[in-house]
């Protein structure tokens, strides 16, 4: 396919194959390859079309490959039918139709339409049958449990009441990531927060920081874009606190900088992001600092992990479940039973049988 890429950008350099010109500057497009499918576009024009029929055929002579012309389709944009049938024709190949199939994707229908979306859905729901994840081995199950329950981090914060903007700070350099009234860049929180009447008369919701001031020599002048001017009395006073809020800032050469709450530096730490949901949900963020060692060989992660969710199977648990076991006591000391707690080395358990471990 390297030397298809090759003959096709020579020809579009020598004016042999009329590509199609991208707008507002956009490229040269003549044609896509992946693997070994290609699409190749360009003007409608029998004389376009002709070149391309020599082109495919100076490729199949070089490369002794040949093209599928069975499995190949002409598709004409704003073109009638009767000449889009000729134009196939020369290629000796079959007329095609809005919409098509390109790599397992609908091309041609209205891509925010969940029906359209349907057969691709369909397809990865047939591969990721619920069975497989069944003969996953144990370190490949608990880095699945993970992936699917940092997905739903966000809704965490939501429903114990944290705004993920307002813990994320952000140290301007010259303000060209930050948003002015969406993120928390002065130090005191939101903008939109502190300011609603503001947020209401701002014409740019997510206008960033760099557009809304201009450096004067050393000094910052603010403006930005209203709706209308301030006119009623809370409007003109959160005016005058805000432009007292901007007059102690200041911007400096280098990158915007993010951090996350709690943070001594303005670094993000997954670590601190554990920390609030534990103290949210009221647990002791200490019992919880081991999950995040990532050196530990996987077998003594999904030991703890099981551990926590009481998911050992141990005699009691077997005994819970309905298995036939003859003694739930402990193998080694025959003191107290096999349980969860006692393979989390507990201070009792180790009291009773830790000499036998």
């Amino acid at each position: 396919m390297e030397i298809l890429n090759n003959i096709m950008s020579r020809a579009v350099s020598e004016g042999l194959f009329e590509g199609l010109q991208l707008p507002n500057g956009g490229p040269l497009l003549s044609h896509l390859l992946y693997a070994d499918d290609a699409i190749f576009v360009g003007t409608w024009s029998r004389a376009n079309l002709l070149s391309l029929n020599r082109i495919l055929r100076i490729f199949s002579l070089l490369t002794i490959l040949k093209v599928n012309l069975g499995k190949s389709r002409v598709f004409g944009i704003g073109a009638c039918d009767f000449e889009v049938r000729d134009f196939a024709s020369i290629l000796n190949c079959h007329r095609g139709s809005f919409p098509f199939i390109y790599l397992g994707i609908p091309v041609g229908v209205n891509i925010r339409w969940v029906v359209n979306w349907k057969p691709v859905i369909d397809k990865f729901n047939s591969k990721l049958s619920t069975w497989k994840a069944k003969v996953l081995y144990l370190a490949r199950r608990i880095t699945l449990t993970k992936a699917v329950h940092g997905s739903d981090l966000e809704k965490d914060f939501l429903k114990y009441g944290f705004n993920i903007h307002s813990l994320l700070h952000c140290e301007i350099a010259y303000g060209d990531f930050a948003c002015f009234l969406l993120d928390n860049w002065t130090g005191v929180g939101l903008l939109y927060d502190l300011f609603p009447s503001i947020f209401y008369l701002a014409g740019q919701k997510k206008i960033k920081v760099q557009d809304c001031y201009e450096l004067v020599g050393s000094t910052l002048l603010w403006r930005w874009g209203w709706k209308r001017d301030p006119s009623s009395a809370q409007e003109w006073a959160e005016c005058s606190l805000l432009m007292a809020l901007l007059s102690q800032q200041k911007v400096k050469a280098g990158l915007d900088t993010w951090g996350w709450k709690g943070c001594s530096v303005y670094a993000f730490k997954v670590k601190s992001v554990r920390r609030e949901l534990c103290e949210a949900k009221g647990n002791t963020f200490q019992n919880f600092d081991f999950i995040w060692n990532s050196w530990v060989p996987p077998k003594v992660n999904i030991l703890v992990w099981r551990a926590i969710i009481r998911r050992l199977a141990t005699k009691k648990a077997l005994s819970r479940r309905g298995l036939q076991v003859r003694k739930t006591l402990c193998s080694m000391c025959h003191v107290v039973e096999e349980d969860v707690a006692m393979f989390s080395f507990h201070a009792q358990a180790l009291e009773k049988c830790g000499c036998r471990f």
